[in-house]
């Protein structure tokens, strides 16, 4: 690695050179190398497993810290509800129940504004039923009680069927 040297007229001198270890080509094993390589390898991985399995992303968070938010009995405004969950989350992570670094707070309000206007799209989607189309009802008709209106009740059915005037 180098670095450079300014003088006081902000000229660069020569780069002084530091001195980094040269990587060997060959290793010497001891006896316990198999062992205490599948003792490594295990621990890691369950570190690794552990990570990933506490691991969540900020939306999932997010969404976590606005539902409980909800759940109280306040009918809050959304900059109310952006307001709270920012300074809930703000706690979360300085008492190190949550570890990471959390945005900006505009940005921690916009996005709740954005889950916001997507739970209500999503509600009020949910809410409003699709009108079904309801065929005509087709009724049959009565039973005549003459043999000649038994005949204008078949011409009368018929016609109608095909939407013919009679």
């Amino acid at each position: 690695m180098e670095k450079t040297i300014m003088d006081n007229k902000h000229r660069t001198k020569q780069p002084v050179r530091q001195a980094t270890a040269k990587a060997s080509s060959s290793f010497n094993l001891a006896d316990s190398f198999e062992n205490d390589l599948l003792r490594a390898t295990q621990e890691h991985i369950r570190k690794i497993e552990l990570d990933r399995k506490n691991r969540v992303n900020f939306d999932k968070l997010l969404a976590a810290v606005i539902d409980q938010v909800l759940r109280c009995e306040v009918n809050l405004q959304p900059s109310e509800v952006a307001i709270a969950t920012n300074r809930i989350l703000a706690d979360l992570v300085n008492a190190g129940t949550v570890i990471g670094t959390l945005p900006s707070e505009p940005r921690i309000e916009a996005a709740v504004r954005k889950h916001l206007r997507t739970r209500t799209d999503s509600a009020a989607g949910s809410a409003v039923s699709t009108p079904t189309q309801v065929a005509p009802r087709r009724t049959l008709p009565s039973i005549p009680e003459s043999p000649q209106k038994a005949d204008e009740a078949q011409t009368h059915s018929v016609a109608w069927q095909n939407h013919t005037p009679l």
